[in-house]
């Protein structure tokens, strides 16, 4: 499959259900912002925050009702207080009803990454998350945020084990 922009060959990205181009760091996903399988709904408002990916603009939005997120436009990853990601796995791992997904072993380059946190742009740590779903979760302490790539907080949602409150 090639790229829409320049041609190039998109890459599957580890794990996930989007692809990647390497020549002008587009990506492609199955779904619309708002259709994906954890939809985000803009909110229309740019934030001082940097992607650590993409090294774009973050814009606010929000995933439940009562947690707003600041999401990048162009990877669809996000940055949350790591208060408000627990409240959001909890209950979204709670009304899931769908099936399972079949564990994926977690990607150990993941763990050499280092991106800056987009709020103080310091290294955030990169660590294996310790709840359901097999993913690295990156993290500023300094500034209690969470980032979570495209995907992979569906993955936590969609992963093996007990459904009720966290």
């Amino acid at each position: 499959m090639n790229c829409l922009s320049c041609d190039g060959v998109l890459e599957e990205v580890y794990g996930q259900s989007h692809h990647w181009c390497r020549s002008c760091d587009l990506y492609k996903f199955p779904a619309a912002l708002g259709e994906g399988q954890v939809p985000i709904t803009p909110g229309g408002e740019i934030t001082s925050f940097q992607c650590p990916k993409c090294e774009v603009s973050l814009e606010v939005g929000s995933i439940t009702d009562s947690v707003q997120v600041c999401f990048c436009n162009n990877c669809r990853g996000f940055v949350t207080s790591s208060q408000s990601l627990g409240q959001v796995i909890s209950q979204m791992r709670s009304a899931y009803q769908g099936p399972d997904d079949r564990p994926q072993p977690l990607d150990p380059r993941e763990l050499e990454i280092y991106d800056a946190c987009p709020a103080c742009r310091e290294m955030m740590d990169s660590h294996p998350y310790y709840g359901p779903g097999n993913l690295v979760l990156n993290t500023c302490n300094q500034c209690q945020l969470a980032w979570l790539d495209y995907g992979e907080l569906a993955k936590i949602i969609r992963a093996p084990g007990p459904r009720g409150v966290l």
